[in-house]
């Protein structure tokens, strides 16, 4: 199941998000992707990754347009809930008591238990947070000494270090130092295929020598070889 397909589920058995064999070129900057896959399953116990992204995937999501117009959204949607409520006689500690009656109330519907004191606190937590979370400090500490910065680097110039030195260590991983053959253009031939012996052997040097077997495999592989001609 991909992560669009996933929205609205609820897996109370838990999760396993996998991001093998992806088609999807850096999913993990996706705006809202990993919210959906990430709050599917009902606790982090429960959630479980295969090739996960890395770090900076998921930070460069917070340099995008679109996430800087999600951010004025939410500073605007915050001054609105402040508006109704002060409209309606309702300050912030009575806002988070009633929460926290109701998450009660249907806690002891659901599962026949009171909340636990975290439980509380996980709520006045929720309703006391304002706009989109900053990057926390530790995860911003962790890439300035990944990348070896003496600076406090922004977090587009943080993004950009980490893609370069990605791509530098897979331009390494792909050199091979294996001796490949010459290759030349294709010679006329009847076929419109090429000697491949004569171009091999040419490489190594020994085009005089091997220039008559050149020529008679040539023939038995149904085409004429212009090399082989030339030499008769």
């Amino acid at each position: 199941m991909t992560f669009h397909k996933g929205q609205g589920i609820t897996a109370h058995e838990g999760t396993v998000i996998s991001f093998k064999d992806t088609k999807m070129p850096m999913p993990a900057a996706r705006l809202g992707l990993c919210f959906v896959g990430w709050t599917r399953a009902t606790a982090w116990a429960k959630v479980a990754f295969i090739n996960l992204p890395p770090l900076d995937q998921f930070l460069a999501m917070r340099i995008q347009p679109a996430f800087k117009s999600r951010c004025i959204f939410e500073e605007n949607a915050d001054k609105l809930h402040d508006a109704l409520l002060l409209g309606r006689g309702v300050d912030h500690q009575d806002h988070i008591r009633a929460h926290q009656l109701h998450f009660a109330k249907q806690l002891r519907a659901k599962d026949n238990r009171d909340p636990t004191s975290y439980e509380f606190e996980d709520v006045a937590h929720m309703l006391t947070q304002r706009g989109v979370a900053p990057v926390p400090d530790s995860v911003m500490k962790w890439a300035h000494e990944t990348i070896g910065s003496s600076s406090r680097l922004g977090l587009s110039a943080i993004v950009d270090t980490f893609r370069r030195d990605r791509k530098i260590r897979n331009a390494g991983d792909k050199v091979t130092t294996k001796k490949t053959f010459l290759r030349k253009k294709s010679v006329g031939t009847k076929t419109g295929r090429r000697c491949r012996l004569v171009s091999r052997w040419k490489y190594y040097g020994e085009w005089i020598s091997q220039i008559k077997i050149s020529r008679r495999l040539c023939k038995r592989a149904g085409h004429v070889c212009k090399h082989a001609l030339n030499s008769a």
